[in-house]
């Protein structure tokens, strides 16, 4: 048994972000931000003074072959947190408030500890992750082209043609023609389409798979805008504040980066969940679509508002929102996961 582990205030540190866009490292006395997004800065994600705040997985190296890494090795209901400064650590199980009535009990989350070399380390920690939370097959590296690097959310019908055109005439190796933000008319409205568009998107889909490519879309699952008619008709199935109203994304975080502010779906709601199998049994099966890029999926597992399932943690509203996304799209698929919360990548889709 390890009753205490001590270091010095310039021993370096790694640690995860609650989401991939950001990360922490420096030393135990002067740990910064590694990217733009940070958790607390950006995210408004709870702190407590005075300490560091990291999810998951902490690395401390004093030098290569002498390093401590401490992390979860599954995200099955609740969020680990480590807070430390120079003298204190703390590791934290989030249970969210959930209640434990008398005589009951609760699975918390399995933790690892290894001291060594830093590599062997973080071999060891990935390997036993990837046995808790088995990853869905993937044969190929997928190849194709994404309008977002060219054209952002500004794209038309005609851009998607003109570039499917040219990938064609020029014999490109490519298999998949990804139509991305700035299709749908809202934020929330994954079948509808812009005026911008003038052939449906299901005959452009077929357009697309008849020159020989494979169509492949981009999908936020989890956040709608005021105005689409997903929120509009179903204000139920988003995660509510305190006095039971839907939880507007700029009164707990940032507004959205585009199209804000954002409502979060809620995946503990059963109705809610029974849309996201519906959607992607559509475009699967109407669209013919075996490809989705995934974005913002982390506001499906912010741990902000009320849930509409009493005693259930933004985790497992997430994992169950996740998997009424596979009951419809199916396993063969690909999932390209942009924004996703870090823990919980494993076991429910690929990267």
């Amino acid at each position: 048994m390890i009753s205490s582990i001590s270091f010095f205030p310039d021993t370096e540190c790694y640690g995860e972000g609650y989401n991939k866009l950001c990360q922490y490292a420096g030393t135990l006395s002067d740990l910064k931000m590694v990217g733009s997004y940070g958790d607390a800065e950006h995210y408004k994600l709870k702190t407590e003074e005075g300490y560091f705040q990291t999810y998951n997985m902490l690395l401390f190296s004093q030098s290569e072959d002498n390093c401590t890494l401490m992390g979860f090795t599954t995200c099955n209901s609740f969020t680990g947190i480590f807070r430390f400064n120079s003298n204190k650590l703390r590791i934290i199980v989030k249970l969210e408030e959930i209640e434990i009535g008398a005589g009951e009990s609760i699975e918390l989350e399995s933790f690892y500890i290894g001291f060594g070399n830093k590599n062997r380390l973080l071999s060891d920690f990935g390997r036993i992750i990837g046995k808790n939370h088995k990853k869905l097959p993937v044969a190929n590296i997928p190849t194709g082209w994404c309008s977002w690097l060219v054209y952002g959310p500004n794209i038309s019908e005609r851009d998607i043609r003109n570039n499917l055109n040219a990938i064609k005439k020029i014999g490109l190796d490519l298999k998949y023609i990804q139509i991305d933000d700035g299709y749908q008319e809202y934020m929330g409205d994954w079948l509808s389409q812009t005026d911008k568009f003038k052939t449906p998107l299901k005959k452009l889909c077929q357009d697309i798979t008849d020159s020989g490519f494979e169509p492949a879309i981009w999908v936020a699952p989890f956040i709608a805008e005021r105005d689409s008619g997903l929120f509009s008709e179903h204000p139920d199935w988003f995660v509510k504040d305190m006095d039971g109203q839907p939880l507007s994304s700029d009164k707990c975080s940032f507004g959205g980066w585009r199209r804000g502010p954002w409502y979060m779906l809620d995946g503990s709601h059963p109705e809610a969940r029974a849309h996201l199998t519906k959607l992607f049994k559509t475009l699967r099966e109407e669209r013919k679509i075996k490809y989705f890029k995934l974005d913002a999926n982390m506001w499906g597992a912010l741990p902000f508002g009320v849930r509409h399932q009493k005693n259930t943690t933004s985790v497992q509203a997430y994992k169950v929102g996740m998997q009424a996304i596979l009951d419809g799209a199916g396993l063969t698929v690909l999932f390209l996961v942009a924004m996703h919360r870090c823990g919980l990548l494993s076991g429910l889709y690929t990267e």
